[in-house]
């Protein structure tokens, strides 16, 4: 599927939800202690768990009912983008277009408002909340609180996951294991979906090689004026 829209078979809408699904689709199949390792080393605020043990299940765009919830108005349900329950713990991503300037506080405490009446019989499960892209400069929060409940925040940008991506592929690239090949093409994938919407692995110039310019006299060059 990636390739048809990489070899410009096909066009893509590119939208928040495009990058998210086609991230998040791909790295829910690589081994979960993988998965939560590439997680766990994008983060700028990490309060996650050393350890999450396998995924029971990954949701995107779940429905959770706000139905007589009298803190959030004006709508039936509250969809977050990815929701992931682990066996001792769940997480609730809220991703965004852009690196820069677009999470909302009002749309992290509505989405836990959600999760606790929707999940009101799992009361002493813990939640962790991330928040992928749009980061606020000025947003220092490292928790959110709701309903009594203190839920930690944590925040990843794009460009982070896709370095932390990039530099496990070369890691893998350079052990050369016929066994994580797999894993590699997924990483691939991955790699694609960012580009597609923007976000491309840079070379700096410190770190590329020298190439060397031949000088050569100004008077050695031959030119050939025309005079009609």
């Amino acid at each position: 599927m990636i390739s048809y829209f990489i070899n410009g078979s096909g066009s893509l809408s590119k939208c928040e939800d495009s990058c998210t699904a086609g991230v998040f689709d791909i790295l829910k199949y690589l081994p979960a202690d993988l998965f939560w390792q590439i997680l766990k080393s994008s983060l700028l605020l990490d309060t996650l768990p050393s350890v999450a043990g396998n995924i029971q299940h990954i949701a995107f765009w779940p429905k959770w009912s706000v139905k007589d919830v009298e803190e959030i108005s004006n709508t039936k349900y509250i969809e977050p983008d990815v929701f992931i329950n682990f066996t001792d713990f769940d997480v609730i991503i809220e991703a965004k277009r852009y690196d820069e300037k677009q999470q909302n506080p009002k749309q992290h405490r509505d989405q836990l408002i959600a999760y606790f009446n929707e999940f009101k019989d799992n009361e002493t499960k813990e939640v962790y909340y991330i928040l992928l892209g749009g980061l606020h400069i000025e947003d220092v929060r490292k928790e959110i609180i709701v309903k009594g409940k203190t839920v930690k925040l944590s925040k990843i940008k794009w460009s982070s996951l896709l370095s932390t991506i990039t530099s496990l592929k070369k890691t893998i690239e350079n052990q050369d294991l016929v066994h994580q090949k797999p894993i590699l093409l997924l990483l691939e994938d991955v790699i694609h979906v960012l580009a597609i919407h923007g976000y491309h692995t840079k070379k700096w110039l410190i770190k590329m090689s020298k190439y060397k310019i031949k000088e050569i006299p100004l008077n050695n060059f031959k030119y050939k004026v025309n005079v009609r």
